[in-house]
């Protein structure tokens, strides 16, 4: 295993095969992932306030105390897509 500890620079990796890698405590603002394959990875108190993804597969994917404020997927509020869920599921709960 290679350890990088204090690096404050610009980096540049392609065609690399990194599994089981640890990143922690890091900013990355500005950073670029283009083609990555991140299958069963982890991410914890990570922030991605402003960050855009695009042609992106989240097939499988849990998100679990996320916060979603300003949030869009198809530019429709995360938080309204949630409401009206919610809304939809109390209304089917309902006997008639």
């Amino acid at each position: 295993m290679h350890r990088i500890h204090n690096l404050k620079t610009s980096l540049e990796v392609f065609d690399a095969e990194i599994v089981g890698g640890e990143f922690k405590k890091l900013i990355m603002e500005r950073a670029s992932f283009s083609k990555v394959r991140a299958e069963r990875s982890g991410f914890e108190s990570t922030h991605f306030d402003g960050s855009t993804f695009n042609d992106c597969d989240f097939t499988g994917v849990a998100f679990a105390n996320c916060q979603f404020v300003g949030a869009t997927i198809d530019g429709i509020l995360v938080e309204d897509l949630l409401n009206a869920y919610r809304g939809f599921k109390r209304s089917s709960d309902t006997p008639k």
